[in-house]
């Protein structure tokens, strides 16, 4: 489980699904999001899903275990923040349909 910073300074989130029956690294499907160029209201519905995400995530080697595919979340922030960039691992049987929709909307995957 894991608690989010504030995501005012966010600059660039990183989605990505991975993991499952074998190691294929074209099979990685991932997308970035620029969030100073998306409207208030994406930044919003983005913003929701992150905080619905985050207290589902687990550690790194938890969230992949077996032939699970997870999320992997990086959550770049502005080199001004005092606030390191954050990473969370989420498994796609405990993901929030919000996180899912995102991850489908920007990758075209279904």
């Amino acid at each position: 489980m894991s608690t989010l910073p504030p995501l005012d300074q966010a600059t660039q989130i990183n989605l990505s699904r991975e993991g499952g029956v074998a190691f294929l690294p074209g099979q990685r499907n991932s997308c970035s999001i620029a969030l100073g160029s998306c409207s208030e209201d994406e930044r919003a519905r983005i913003r929701q899903a992150l905080l619905s995400a985050a207290p589902k995530a687990q550690a790194a080697d938890e969230a992949g275990r077996g032939d699970q595919r997870y999320f992997v979340i990086l959550i770049n922030f502005n080199d001004d923040a005092a606030t390191e960039d954050v990473r969370l691992h989420v498994g796609e049987q405990e993901a929030p349909e919000e996180l899912i929709r995102l991850w489908r909307e920007r990758t075209g995957r279904r």
